[in-house]
């Protein structure tokens, strides 16, 4: 268990919500419907840290989480995410002068977003992740992976720029790493999920065992700013789903965010409303959903999720096992063919769907909707579409 918040190490913190029973991989899919079924489960027990805003699973044991190259949660399948990725590509080549400079991305997956941004500024770039599969990964001359943990055993090293994307929420000790870095030097970029996101917008599907950490913009800036950084930027970006921090270590004096200041985000009485209500707001959510499953099943309607990564194996998760949902559809071919953890959903391409025919799709992101929508169409598919 965690016993200190892992963004300042107070011991007081508030309850939130308890989820007994998780899947402990939502992207780590399985062979056969049977395998998934017995997948690890473990618990989530959400707190709020009284001293700086932090959200973390206190129940979390990171002896149970694994990454290596089964594990996969690319959503460089998806155009929309892509032209959102080269977006904030070209803006840190343009902000950071990123041209002809060497590139570290710890966690980089198949190393998509590290190829994109040595591709446009004329990098080069080295990778780091556990789960990175030289079989399915990028090769190109300027561009080295290892297949493992970054760790002080690289150092020191020639770097320009640092890039990490969606690793600090992995991280029973966060601030670990953030040492680790500023060893290094070097400005860097951070993307997290958005905890406000999960409060304020009620996107409860992001809730999982994978993420010990659910940062607010509080808690963000307050363990870099503990790790000594300079914070130059933070925005909600992706629809307000993510966290995008920008920072350089060893500047005494931090930047003002004059942005964020004036926006003003959210002030912390807002956020322990948000925090005091959303455990039924949740509650009602999946009660909803639940009525409509119900409802799809007494009419004798095909019904089908859309994405298998971790909101769908969330929402699924959220029901009992015998879900009148026999398919997930994914548009990444390595998730197709296999099954969901603990539901045992099987995973199938957009083109199944022709012969399945479903009645409706359940989308659990809107960002994509206008994308997914081309795609039924295309496919010749007149599913009613819902947004949960």
């Amino acid at each position: 268990m965690l016993k200190h918040c892992p963004v300042c190490e107070h011991p007081s913190t508030s309850k939130i919500l308890r989820i007994p029973e998780a899947p402990v991989h939502c992207n780590r899919l399985y062979g056969s419907r049977k395998a998934a079924l017995a997948a690890p489960i473990g618990e989530i027990d959400l707190v709020y840290c009284e001293n700086c805003g932090h959200i973390f699973n206190r129940a979390f044991d990171e002896a149970l989480v694994a990454y290596d190259p089964e594990y996969e949660n690319s959503l460089f399948h998806s155009a929309r995410f892509r032209e959102y990725a080269r977006d904030i590509a070209g803006e840190l080549i343009e902000r950071h002068n990123l041209h002809n400079k060497d590139i570290l991305e710890i966690g980089c997956g198949g190393g998509d977003f590290l190829k994109l941004i040595c591709d446009l500024g004329e990098n080069r770039g080295r990778g780091f992740d556990p789960a990175y599969d030289a079989e399915q990964g990028i090769a190109a001359k300027n561009l080295h992976f290892v297949r493992g943990y970054f760790d002080e055993t690289y150092l020191p090293m020639p770097i320009d720029f640092i890039v990490c994307r969606h690793v600090l929420e992995h991280l029973a000790a966060p601030a670990e790493l953030l040492a680790l870095v500023r060893a290094i030097s070097a400005p860097l970029f951070f993307e997290v999920p958005n905890a406000l996101y999960t409060l304020r917008d009620l996107g409860i599907w992001d809730v999982i065992y994978e993420h010990p950490s659910y940062f607010t913009p509080a808690s963000l800036q307050h363990i870099f700013k503990r790790g000594e950084f300079s914070v130059t930027r933070l925005n909600e970006v992706y629809g307000k789903q993510f966290l995008a921090l920008e920072a350089h270590p060893e500047r005494k004096t931090s930047v003002i965010l004059a942005k964020y200041k004036r926006e003003k985000l959210i002030q912390e009485s807002e956020l322990r409303a948000l925090i005091a209500t959303f455990k039924q707001r949740r509650a009602e959510k999946v009660a909803l959903w639940g009525q409509k499953i119900h409802h799809f099943a007494e009419s004798a309607q095909k019904v089908v999720l859309w994405g298998a990564g971790s909101k769908g194996a969330t929402f699924l998760n959220s029901f009992a096992k015998n879900l009148p949902i026999e398919f997930i559809v994914d548009i990444n071919p390595r998730k197709q063919g296999l099954f969901i953890p603990r539901t045992g959903q099987e995973i199938i391409p957009p083109d199944a769907l022709k012969k399945y025919q479903p009645d409706g799709i359940i989308l659990l992101n809107s960002l994509y909707e206008s994308e997914i929508r081309s795609q039924v169409e295309a496919i010749g598919v007149r599913a009613k579409i819902y947004i949960a």
